[in-house]
């Protein structure tokens, strides 16, 4: 799952990169997300309404992938805080309390005289 929200956030900064490169030098491309999978190429100078469509078009899908990565990382550190065979388990009173209770039942039962 880790590998996955990593890949995420990668691509997520790549297309970020790439929808500031396009910003600077004025030509925006990008391939639709359709079955046709057409790729647009528009310039800023030529048609200033479409080329900020589809900059935002660009902005939104890598500001996406960047925060699903990040939430899939989330997701992930917060299953390890809660799961108690993980070693990043962060752990609660309850538990220790019932560790000190197990261990002075333990030790009872192997010296039973004292």
């Amino acid at each position: 799952m880790r590998v996955i929200a990593y890949i995420l956030i990668l691509l997520g900064l790549i297309l970020i990169g790439d929808a500031a490169y396009d910003e600077h030098r004025g030509i925006a491309s990008a391939t639709s997300p359709t079955r046709s999978a057409q790729y647009n190429i528009v310039a800023r100078s030529k048609d200033p309404e479409q080329f900020r469509n589809l900059m935002t078009y660009q902005w939104v899908r890598g500001a996406l992938l960047l925060l699903g990565g990040l939430i899939v990382i989330g997701i992930c550190q917060r299953a390890d805080r809660i799961d108690p065979f993980s070693p990043h388990f962060a752990g609660s009173d309850a538990l220790d309390d019932l560790n000190r209770t197990l261990t002075e039942e333990e030790r009872k039962r192997n010296h039973p005289i004292k």
